[in-house]
Protein backbone atom coordinates (compact mmCIF):
# COMPACT_ATOMS: atom_id res chain seq x y z
CA UNK A 1 0.00 0.00 0.00
CA UNK A 2 1.12 3.51 -0.87
CA UNK A 3 1.79 5.86 1.92
CA UNK A 4 2.40 9.78 1.36
CA UNK A 5 2.54 12.18 4.37
CA UNK A 6 0.59 15.10 4.17
CA UNK A 7 4.05 17.01 4.32
CA UNK A 8 4.84 15.54 1.16
CA UNK A 9 1.82 16.03 -0.50
CA UNK A 10 1.75 19.77 0.35
CA UNK A 11 5.63 19.98 -0.94
CA UNK A 12 4.22 18.25 -4.46
CA UNK A 13 1.45 21.26 -4.72
CA UNK A 14 3.34 24.00 -3.10
CA UNK A 15 0.80 24.39 -0.57
CA UNK A 16 0.96 25.21 3.28
CA UNK A 17 -0.19 22.55 5.55
CA UNK A 18 -2.15 23.00 8.66
CA UNK A 19 -2.86 20.51 11.03
CA UNK A 20 -0.83 16.78 11.25
CA UNK A 21 1.40 17.11 8.98
CA UNK A 22 3.03 13.79 9.72
CA UNK A 23 -0.26 12.29 8.34
CA UNK A 24 -0.03 9.37 6.20
CA UNK A 25 -2.68 9.51 3.25
CA UNK A 26 -2.99 6.33 1.49
CA UNK A 27 -5.90 6.73 -0.56
CA UNK A 28 -8.34 9.74 -2.38
CA UNK A 29 -12.14 10.22 -2.34
CA UNK A 30 -14.80 12.77 -2.48
CA UNK A 31 -15.62 14.35 0.80
CA UNK A 32 -18.71 12.13 1.25
CA UNK A 33 -16.13 8.91 0.82
CA UNK A 34 -12.84 9.04 1.79
CA UNK A 35 -11.55 7.81 5.33
CA UNK A 36 -9.19 9.39 7.64
CA UNK A 37 -6.32 8.16 6.06
CA UNK A 38 -7.57 9.80 2.46
CA UNK A 39 -7.09 12.89 1.08
CA UNK A 40 -10.45 14.77 -0.71
CA UNK A 41 -11.31 18.73 -2.03
CA UNK A 42 -13.32 21.87 -1.68
CA UNK A 43 -13.40 23.75 -4.78
CA UNK A 44 -16.88 24.76 -4.75
CA UNK A 45 -17.65 26.62 -0.89
CA UNK A 46 -21.34 25.85 -1.42
CA UNK A 47 -19.85 22.14 -0.32
CA UNK A 48 -19.00 23.33 2.92
CA UNK A 49 -21.64 21.29 4.79
CA UNK A 50 -20.37 18.20 2.72
CA UNK A 51 -16.62 19.04 4.37
CA UNK A 52 -18.11 19.43 7.71
CA UNK A 53 -19.65 15.68 7.76
CA UNK A 54 -16.30 14.42 5.76
CA UNK A 55 -14.58 11.94 7.63
CA UNK A 56 -11.64 12.56 5.15
CA UNK A 57 -8.03 12.87 6.99
CA UNK A 58 -6.59 15.69 4.80
CA UNK A 59 -8.65 18.10 2.62
CA UNK A 60 -7.43 20.17 -0.07
CA UNK A 61 -8.54 23.66 -0.24
CA UNK A 62 -7.77 26.94 -1.95
CA UNK A 63 -5.99 29.74 0.31
CA UNK A 64 -9.48 31.67 0.33
CA UNK A 65 -11.40 28.64 1.36
CA UNK A 66 -8.33 28.55 4.35
CA UNK A 67 -11.08 29.21 6.88
CA UNK A 68 -12.62 25.87 6.49
CA UNK A 69 -9.76 24.07 7.78
CA UNK A 70 -10.41 24.70 11.25
CA UNK A 71 -11.12 21.50 13.43
CA UNK A 72 -9.56 19.19 10.23
CA UNK A 73 -7.51 16.48 11.05
CA UNK A 74 -5.17 18.10 8.11
CA UNK A 75 -5.52 20.77 5.50
CA UNK A 76 -3.15 21.75 2.70
CA UNK A 77 -3.73 25.27 1.35
CA UNK A 78 -3.18 26.00 -2.52
CA UNK A 79 -4.26 28.24 -5.28
CA UNK A 80 -6.64 26.12 -6.59
CA UNK A 81 -7.81 22.85 -5.03
CA UNK A 82 -9.46 21.54 -7.73
CA UNK A 83 -6.52 21.83 -10.15
CA UNK A 84 -4.11 20.10 -6.90
CA UNK A 85 -5.92 16.99 -6.93
CA UNK A 86 -6.00 16.13 -10.72
CA UNK A 87 -3.44 18.02 -12.81
CA UNK A 88 -1.29 15.49 -14.09
CA UNK A 89 2.29 17.36 -13.55
CA UNK A 90 3.69 15.01 -10.45
CA UNK A 91 1.69 12.25 -9.42
CA UNK A 92 1.58 9.90 -6.54
CA UNK A 93 -0.47 6.29 -6.95
CA UNK A 94 -3.00 6.24 -4.00
CA UNK A 95 -5.71 3.69 -3.58
CA UNK A 96 -9.65 4.78 -4.87
CA UNK A 97 -12.45 3.00 -4.33
CA UNK A 98 -12.20 2.60 -7.40
CA UNK A 99 -8.42 0.26 -7.43
CA UNK A 100 -4.90 2.06 -7.46
CA UNK A 101 -5.04 5.19 -9.86
CA UNK A 102 -2.66 8.16 -10.85
CA UNK A 103 -3.27 10.97 -9.85
CA UNK A 104 -1.98 14.39 -10.12
CA UNK A 105 -1.41 17.11 -7.14
CA UNK A 106 -0.28 20.33 -8.34
CA UNK A 107 -0.81 24.06 -8.12
CA UNK A 108 -0.43 26.69 -10.43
Amino acid sequence: MVQVSVSDLAALVGGECVGDSGLQITGLGTLDSAGPQSISFLANPRYQSSLAASKAGCVLLSRANGSFAQGRPSAILCQDAYLAFAKDRKSTRLNSSHGYISYAVFCL
